[in-house]
């Protein structure tokens, strides 16, 4: 493993897709990252009788679920008496750049070439250690998937939607084209897939860093919500999974699996438009104390209590509908960093906020329509009433 230090990072980025937007500033505590995916040889010492579709004891192990993936960090957590995890998806692309702000790949900005259309080219060892980062397999992380989530994304270490019916996937494979390797690039798929193109490598929080919300294992996941590219609020709770036991000392190596199956592709591109921003009332912070919603006629009022006059930005969303507010100087000071307030009602499905930076502080606001909403913003010296009615 290699020792990764606090710090912070620009994730996701503006060039990228619209799930790989906005680019936005994340702090990272110090923590210890596989330098490479969990290899056949390891993974048999917990699962004798696995089988990876290549199954060359050196090779990274592939035909894992996610539920596989956690099971045998915790089994290796037991056995070593450290707290071993999947990686966040924050850890993982914090990593994965090596310290290249910016950059599209690991190494810079330049995709490899190979004069097989067939192979995958050698990815470099990174900056920090790293190998087998892009033009690998896809890998799996400890974080549910939402399109939207870094909308959202608290500043500080962030780990995901609290619930979704998709695990996030990172890497991308060397038999997608070049923009699916880059570092930015995130994929999903259901917890119970496996396929001969996903792997996983492990992690660790380094000692003296608060411990990470422990891993659990997902019920079965319902439908996703008609007509919401969101899926990061349908899902189930969550209930902890005790660790597995090793099924004996590894055998000779088993025969190779069937055909593959083919990688998860992500989700599709959203649209956008922008709506210009409206007057700031006032200059200056504010602490966001409190976030609700009332009804209002045949329409839906959305109440941010704040501490003083706040400044406000709105910017309208398509594919799905939604309407972003963002307050510029504004602290979160409610219980939580990160949550949301369900509405389901008058065309309005849930309120979302967060702290969305830490320095210049600013909190979003995201609210989901079920359908285009014509949007008006109150101010007051007690905060902002966003009134939401449906179009003529």
């Amino acid at each position: 493993m290699v020792s990764i230090p606090a710090g912070e990072f620009e994730m996701g980025s503006n060039r990228g897709a619209g799930w790989e937007r906005p680019a936005h500033r994340v702090r990272t505590p110090p923590f210890e990252i596989g330098a490479q995916p969990v290899t056949n040889e390891e993974f048999w010492q917990f699962k004798p009788a696995h089988v990876s579709s290549d199954q060359t004891p050196a090779a990274a192990v592939t035909d894992v679920s996610w539920q596989d993936a956690v099971d045998y960090c915790a089994w290796l957590s037991a056995r070593t008496g450290l707290e071993i995890r999947l990686p966040p998806e924050a850890w993982w692309e914090r990593a994965a750049r090596g310290g290249l702000d910016g950059a599209r790949y690991p190494w810079g900005e330049e995709p490899l070439e190979t004069a097989d259309a067939d192979a995958a080219p050698a990815p470099p060892e990174n900056a920090f250690g790293l190998r087998a980062v892009g033009y690998n397999l896809w890998e799996w992380t400890a974080d549910w998937y939402s399109p939207n989530y870094y909308a959202v994304a608290p500043a500080l270490d962030p780990r995901g939607p609290d619930r979704g019916v998709y695990r996030v996937l990172r890497g991308g494979g060397y038999r997608n084209d070049p923009s699916s390797a880059t570092v930015f690039n995130r994929g999903s798929a259901r917890p119970d897939t496996r396929s001969a193109s996903i792997t996983f490598r492990i992690a660790r929080p380094l000692q003296g860093e608060a411990p990470p919300p422990t891993l659990t294992k997902a019920e079965p996941a319902p439908k996703a919500p008609s007509g919401g590219a969101d899926r990061a609020l349908a899902a189930q709770p969550t209930v902890v999974r005790t660790a597995a036991k090793a099924e004996g000392p590894p055998p000779a190596r088993p025969a190779p699996s069937a055909a593959p199956k083919p990688a998860p592709k992500p989700a599709p591109k959203p649209a956008a438009e922008s709506r210009p921003p409206a007057p700031p009332p006032a200059t200056g912070g504010v602490d966001v104390t409190a976030v609700s919603f009332e009804e209002a006629g045949d329409g839906v009022s959305v109440l941010l209590a704040s501490s003083g006059a706040a400044q406000y930005k709105t910017m309208a969303l398509r594919s799905p509908e939604r309407l972003v507010v963002d307050l510029p100087g504004g602290t979160l000071t409610t219980d939580r960093k990160v949550g949301a307030v369900e509405v389901g009602r008058n065309g309005v499905q849930r309120v979302r906020y967060s702290q969305f930076k830490l320095d210049p502080p600013t909190v979003r606001v995201v609210i989901d329509l079920e359908k285009p909403m014509d949007a008006s913003v109150d101010a007051s010296a007690s905060g902002l009433r966003i009134q939401l009615r449906p179009k003529p």
